[in-house]
């Protein structure tokens, strides 16, 4: 992929270039400071020869950033400027410096229950406020959680693929290529059906099996896109104490959000959120039916 002509210590708007954060398919990421206001931001460029290579790069890169704007959570990296500069695309995100839950389990191995339990319920919270603006998030993964580095709040990132839950658009072709992280789909993701907020739990709940286990349900190495996706479709997930030294309340919670069929889940991410609450209280996991009715 080309990357956009910028260089550091190059002016871009109001925005002066200070170093590469990333890159990945729909463009590069950089840090940048917002010299009228003295703020750092996460610059996020649509390489041009994208753009008019395709306009559906530029439809998707204008709904993320539609979508960060829709959503006000300390538990979503928001948006705060979108626009153009001599005819690159670009939205300017608040900067969060930290890691990715992806690298910090990589490079520190299996995370504490305790610690799991807080990284959890804070993702619960900010897909609760997402899916509270009527989107569905569809690429929840441990490389789209950034946890704060002061804090070690976790914050939702990347809504580039999220989409009204109304609106009717199927969850992954476009433009001949899948939309998602296989890893991390649910079963009707993957099988290219009209999927809900609870796709965006089962994801959590994979999320949870890799804080826990370093490993992801049905991930081998080795493993084509289409063996992930075809052994999601058909299985269920281990049960997480068969892989990693949790309690049975936790194993219990990441079963209802796990589960193969979306009615046998959670209904809500408000519902895990009351879970984690009512287990920080002493009380028990009451499981997708009792939650649903508490």
């Amino acid at each position: 992929m080309g990357s956009v002509s910028v260089s550091i210590g190059d002016t871009f708007g109001p925005y002066r270039i200070q170093r590469e954060l990333g890159r990945g398919g729909m463009g590069q990421v950089l840090l940048a400071l917002e010299e009228g206001l003295g703020r750092q931001v996460a610059l996020k460029l649509l390489p041009p020869e994208l753009a008019e290579r395709d306009p559906t790069f530029v439809t998707r890169f204008l709904r993320e950033a539609r979508s960060a704007a829709a959503v006000r959570h300390p538990n979503v990296v928001g948006v705060l400027d979108a626009g153009q500069v001599d005819g690159t695309h670009y939205i300017a995100f608040e900067f969060v410096d930290g890691a990715s839950l992806e690298a910090i389990v990589k490079e520190g191995g299996p995370l504490p229950e305790a610690r799991i339990l807080e990284l959890t319920y804070g993702l619960a919270r900010g897909l609760a406020a997402v899916h509270e603006r009527g989107l569905i998030h569809r690429d929840v993964k441990p490389d789209n959680v950034l946890v704060r580095e002061a804090d070690g709040c976790p914050l939702l990132a990347d809504l580039g693929l999220a989409k009204r839950e109304d609106d009717g658009e199927t969850a992954l072709t476009m433009a001949g290529a899948v939309l998602g992280t296989p890893r991390y789909m649910s079963p009707e993701q993957a099988l290219s059906e009209d999927v809900d907020s609870r796709s965006d739990l089962y994801s959590l709940g994979l999320c949870v099996h890799f804080m826990a286990s370093g490993q992801v349900p049905f991930v081998e190495k080795g493993d084509s896109a289409l063996k992930i996706l075809s052994k999601r479709i058909h299985g269920e997930p281990a049960d997480l104490r068969e892989v990693a030294p949790v309690s049975a309340d936790l194993a219990y919670l990441t079963r209802g959000l796990c589960a193969r069929q979306a009615p046998d889940r959670y209904s809500t991410a408000l519902h895990v959120v009351e879970e984690l609450e009512r287990l920080h209280a002493g009380g028990p996991v009451l499981g997708p039916v009792a939650a649903a009715r508490a």
